[in-house]
């Protein structure tokens, strides 16, 4: 999600009561990395509607580093943080959450995990995930 330069002089220009920003923290953490969700999410905050809700985490692959998606808790968004954040900005809209990851059993082609759900890829291996928010 882009939400500075001509995003955000565009949407701030238009009426918020029809325009705002549907925040996908996944996407901003891909994009703008530990600190760049966080500015991205303030710049958005007053016009945000709706949230998205989903995790990931980056793997390394033998053309590189890949987009991994995964069930919430188990990737590299920092779900407290984010949670507290909504919670700073009074947010008390929708939210959509994405099922973007195979699920072992169910998705067609496979038949067992293939990634650990206690592996992590970030330093926060420890963590456990997040408590669910409440939202008003």
């Amino acid at each position: 999600m882009e939400t500075s330069g001509t995003s955000s002089t565009v949407i701030d220009s238009l009426d918020p009561k029809w325009a705002g920003y549907y925040f996908d923290v996944r996407h901003a953490v891909v994009e703008g990395g530990d600190g760049g969700w966080r500015t991205a999410f303030n710049l958005a905050a007053k016009r945000m509607p709706m949230i998205a809700l989903k995790d990931f985490y980056w793997e390394k692959a033998a053309a590189g580093w890949r987009i991994t998606n995964c069930p919430m808790g188990e990737g590299m968004i920092n779900w407290k943080a984010y949670f507290a954040l909504l919670a700073k900005a009074n947010f008390h809209g929708p939210v959509s959450l994405h099922l973007e990851y195979e699920i072992p059993g169910a998705t067609p082609g496979r038949s067992k995990r293939t990634r650990s759900p206690r592996r992590r890829r970030t330093s926060r291996s420890s963590r456990r995930a997040s408590p669910r928010p409440t939202f008003r």
